[in-house]
């Protein structure tokens, strides 16, 4: 029998992270079989024909050590530099929003962890099962430092955008790393929920009744909404340097509490973009948004 040939199987078989093994009755190694069952059988080539197999993306994935109620999913990108970047998404959002910034990133030689948080696809639920808007969330940003630490993380760039810019702000309030971190970048963030709320009510025409949708939320989610408006507590960020994207065609941050927050922080750049949606800064100028994030970074590399 001729000795096989040697076989390169490039991206053959992809995974999905959102299922949730442990309700399938299956675990990590059962993962590990399908991606390489799948492999061959996307790519035709017979399992004697190779020697070794590399599951890139199962064993790509991190969990970010035990969390406040148990392990989160995460994406690790490596760098040299011990300032490493958390990235975190909004409300119902996808760690692959972080893909767009992350070339400066990387440029920048910082290395950065795409954290997942309660409730995400993945992640553990919170006790009642609700968003809590940031109020609790930080606890899992927390978790994902203190993993970064272990591997060799001295300080921070946050980076959040829409609720990942609440959760971003609370850890900066109540983190015993806080003191860790060294930048910000917003993009789209929710600084006061009390706001986003009303100016919902108003698109929908019923904006006298915000205020009742505010108690609404405020008693379903047991949410202290005060303690989640920043325009009110910049203390922590007075002497941070942050950048903050904010798209002037945002249905749902209004534009007007972004500049409000920028103009309270003395070391804070606000970057308007006129039409940009929510979170639609990079779509409407990518090399703009490039070149701001990239200067922004460089402060930290090197």
């Amino acid at each position: 029998m001729s000795k096989p040939s040697n076989v390169w199987i490039l991206g053959g078989y992809q995974t999905d992270f959102a299922r949730n093994l442990t309700r399938e009755g299956k675990d990590f190694a059962d993962l590990a079989t399908e991606v390489v069952d799948g492999t061959l059988a996307a790519s035709g080539v017979d399992a004697e024909e190779i020697g070794v197999v590399h599951v890139g993306n199962a064993f790509g994935q991190l969990f970010a050590g035990q969390g406040q109620l148990g392990a989160m999913p995460a994406w690790q990108v490596p760098g040299e530099n011990s300032t490493w970047v958390l990235f975190v998404h909004g409300i119902d959002g996808l760690r692959q929003s972080a893909l767009r910034p992350l070339p400066q990133v990387v440029d920048a030689g910082l290395p950065a962890l795409v954290i997942t948080y309660r409730n995400d696809a993945g992640a553990p639920s919170s006790p009642n099962g609700l968003i809590s808007l940031g109020e609790t969330e930080w606890n899992d940003l927390e978790s994902a430092a203190a993993y970064a630490i272990d591997q060799g993380a001295e300080r921070f760039v946050l980076y959040g955008d829409s609720m990942g810019g609440s959760i971003v702000t609370q850890f900066m309030h109540r983190s015993e790393y806080a003191d860790r971190v060294v930048g910000m970048v917003l993009d789209a963030p929710v600084l006061n929920w009390a706001g986003v709320l009303q100016n919902q009510a108003d698109r929908l025409h019923f904006g006298a009744f915000g205020g009742l949708v505010q108690l609404a939320v405020q008693w379903r989610g047991g949410i202290d909404l005060g303690v989640l408006d920043e325009l009110d507590q910049t203390q922590p960020f007075e002497q941070l340097p942050i950048l903050l994207f904010q798209g002037l065609a945002d249905p749902l941050v209004p534009h007007a509490e972004s500049e409000q927050f920028a103009d309270s922080v003395a070391n804070a750049k606000y970057v308007p973009v006129p039409g940009a949606g929510h979170i639609q800064s990079w779509n409407v100028d990518p090399a703009s948004y490039a070149a701001k994030l990239a200067a922004f970074l460089a402060q930290f590399g090197g």
